[in-house]
């Protein structure tokens, strides 16, 4: 009885010290290259607009003549707001510039507009809601 628990007790051992040594090798040293990335920022006509990209981190970003540049090494995800616009959440991809296009609250007819975003995943289908992807 003594041997096999001495026995069960080594193979944990062995068993976390090879579990240890792989977590510590697969951890990649050094720093994540930085891109520069952009946001342009246009209304429904395709003029620049003065907007603010509020990320995920609390970080808020000014756009100059609608443009929004931003120093990534991982894609972000936050909000615009423009005056007189819907908010628009974006996800920015940090190795290439976006345009996103804002809609105006009121449409050309004098109606409010309202926004339901839905999600789509990276296969090209739409996720409404809290429906789960396999």
């Amino acid at each position: 009885m003594k041997r096999s628990i001495a026995l069960v007790v080594l193979g944990s051992l062995l068993l976390a010290a090879c579990a240890e040594s792989r977590l510590a090798g697969s951890v990649v040293q050094g720093t994540l290259p930085v891109f520069d990335s952009g946001v342009t920022v246009v209304d429904e006509g395709g003029e620049p607009l003065e907007a603010r990209l509020t990320l995920t981190d609390g970080s808020i970003h000014e756009s100059d003549n609608g443009v929004i540049g931003l120093d990534l090494a991982h894609p972000v995800a936050g909000v615009l707001r423009a005056d007189g616009m819907l908010d628009q959440p974006v996800i920015i991809d940090h190795a290439r510039d976006a345009v996103v296009t804002m809609l105006a609250r009121v449409g050309p007819g004098g109606s409010i507009r309202r926004a339901f975003h839905v999600g789509v995943n990276f296969g090209g289908k739409l996720r409404p809601g809290n429906e789960c992807c396999p």
